[in-house]
């Protein structure tokens, strides 16, 4: 039995695979769906929301896979039903920093010193921000040196792992911050996200206690925007699983961690090896060191779900296997999303899971981070 929860004036909001329900906060959400009191003798729950389970390769959040050895849910949980439901509260994580400013120079003391690869932006092409006021939010690189790989893993249909040439690029060490994107805002680069009737955006209007909590509620428009503003880029999906793999790893690697599954703590995920990791929110970029890579990318699994520069495809064929993103002649429409958010069964967070996604829709569980190339 699937399930997540979130609490909120009092109540639980249980979501079991194929419907949402409420229950008091006394309840928990181990029972399956119509056996708590509220429920009528036939099991149907008052004001219960059929979310249904696609069989479809695709969708608003639907998987493109289905593992083997575990029952597929349907997909990540819709964070646009959290929304319209009970409204639970903000939950605010951190103490309060007096700008963004103070909140990058927390995350920076947050992050290890990884080496002489590893550092603030500095030189480089001319990028849009250079022309502002405000100038280039700080972003800290992690290169990744070229490698060929096996992408994908199991699921529906064939044509779903290949070999891939990735050449020498920089991922951003952490998903893009509501710091550095409130740079963006201010330089006049990027809008600010909507976050009026969202208990779960960390955007504020002012610099609050979320400022290094990765910024969510933004398109994939928006994030091609900021990246595009800082000189960068979406990274590639071949990219980003090369990245996931810790540069390539073999398909023995399972999630970002190894080969098991985890356990709470480990990443900032809802539901971890079956257990209910009661999380309630994203945490501060860089935190929950069992899901950062080898060479020191943060959080490759947990806290949001990332966007990348493809358009959605069911699987590998036809791909570029050089490692560039796969656009249609046509441009996106629906892109791929990757990597498991706060709201996600850890079974989203296998390296090779993939999602597709409209590039109009903002939503809680989805951030991004940001890839630039490098010289060979």
């Amino acid at each position: 039995m699937f399930m997540r929860y979130l609490v909120g004036m009092g109540l639980l909001v249980c979501i079991h695979t194929g419907c949402i329900e409420e229950r008091p906060a006394r309840d928990d959400c181990v029972a399956p769906c119509g056996t708590h009191p509220d429920a009528s003798q036939d099991g149907a729950v008052p004001g219960n929301l059929d979310q249904g389970v696609s069989t479809d390769q695709g969708g608003d959040g639907e998987p493109f896979d289905d593992d083997a050895g575990a029952p597929d849910v349907g997909g990540i949980f819709d964070m646009q039903v959290m929304d319209e439901s009970v409204g639970p509260q903000d939950i605010r994580v951190g103490e309060p920093v007096d700008s963004a400013v103070d909140a990058m120079m927390d995350v920076d003391a947050r992050l290890p010193d990884l080496g002489p690869d590893l550092g603030p932006d500095m030189g480089g092409p001319h990028r849009p921000c250079d022309d502002t006021a405000v100038g280039c939010p700080a972003v800290v690189w992690t290169d990744l040196a070229p490698g060929r790989f096996l992408m994908g893993g199991p699921g529906r249909g064939d044509h779903l792992v290949r070999e891939v040439q990735i050449e020498a690029f920089a991922l951003s060490r952490s998903e893009v911050t509501v710091a550095q994107y409130r740079t963006c805002v201010s330089g006049g680069g990027c809008e600010a996200p909507n976050a009026e009737g969202r208990p779960f955006s960390n955007w504020s209007a002012q610099p609050a206690t979320r400022e290094d909590h990765p910024v969510n509620y933004i398109t994939w428009h928006e994030a091609s925007r900021f990246a595009a503003w800082v000189g960068a880029r979406l990274p590639s999906e071949a990219e980003w699983e090369y990245a996931a793999r810790s540069q390539g790893q073999g398909p023995e690697l399972r999630y970002v961690w190894g080969e098991a599954p985890g356990a709470c703590g480990d990443a900032v995920i809802n539901v971890m090896n079956r257990m209910n990791c009661r999380v309630e929110s994203t945490a501060p970029v860089c935190t929950h060191p069992a899901s950062h890579t080898v060479q020191g990318l943060c959080n490759m699994a947990g806290n949001l779900m990332e966007y990348v520069a493809d358009g959605a495809h069911p699987n590998f064929l036809g791909a570029p296997e050089d490692g560039r993103a796969w656009v249609d002649e046509g441009g996106v429409d629906r892109t791929i999303i990757r990597g498991a958010g706060w709201v996600s069964d850890d079974r989203d967070s296998f390296v090779h899971r993939r999602f597709e996604w409209d590039i109009d829709r903002a939503d809680g569980h989805v951030g991004f981070r940001i890839a630039r190339s490098l010289d060979p």
